[in-house]
């Protein structure tokens, strides 16, 4: 009798561990689960950004969160293009994140940050582009590779208008002739 008991409890036992496995794995989050935290959530995103009738710039993401008390658009996988002039090629920034206030005029990139522009390849880890000054400003580990030039450092500073670039501490350029621009 009290082997039946001691089977039964076990069985028992066993059967309420199992139900309650099998019940928390049904409730986990899974991680395509998004954010909790926004007021409205995204798949393919494309947002635009101008002035007095002309484009300023296009995004395409993955995916957005819109936080209405912060008022900023958080993206994954940013695409943009910056235009300044219609007939002048627009500048390529893409990267793994980004928060976009278009009411300020601002955003910021982050983590594998590539542009393109006028045959050059920048890469950095943090960018943010002023709206207002028409300027990329990149915060962390620059490198800019062009067919005949390798520069690295810190910081540097694209404008927009110009597509002119200063660059900023620690900076280092190897001058190479016909050297192959690499591809990201």
């Amino acid at each position: 009798m009290k082997k039946t008991i001691c089977l039964f409890l076990v069985v028992a036992v066993a059967g309420i561990v199992l139900t309650i496995w099998h019940l928390r794995k049904d409730v986990s989050v899974s991680p395509e689960t998004p954010s909790l935290n926004m007021d409205l959530s995204l798949q393919g995103v494309t947002l635009r950004q101008g002035s007095k009738g002309r484009l300023l710039w296009t995004l395409n993401a993955t995916s957005a969160d819109y936080r209405k008390d912060q008022g900023v658009v958080f993206v994954t996988d940013p695409e943009i293009l910056y235009f300044q002039e219609e007939e002048s090629t627009p500048v390529y920034v893409e990267g793994d994140h980004g928060r976009i206030d278009q009411k300020n005029d601002q955003a910021d990139i982050w983590s594998h940050v590539l542009v393109r522009y006028q045959g050059s390849v920048l890469t950095t880890q943090s960018l943010h582009y002023n709206g207002t000054s028409s300027l990329l400003l990149c915060n962390k580990d620059v490198e800019i590779r062009r067919k005949d030039m390798v520069l690295t450092s810190q910081r540097a500073t694209l404008e927009l208008a110009t597509k002119r670039v200063q660059a900023h501490g620690q900076v280092k350029a190897v001058l190479m002739a016909d050297s192959p621009l690499p591809s990201p």
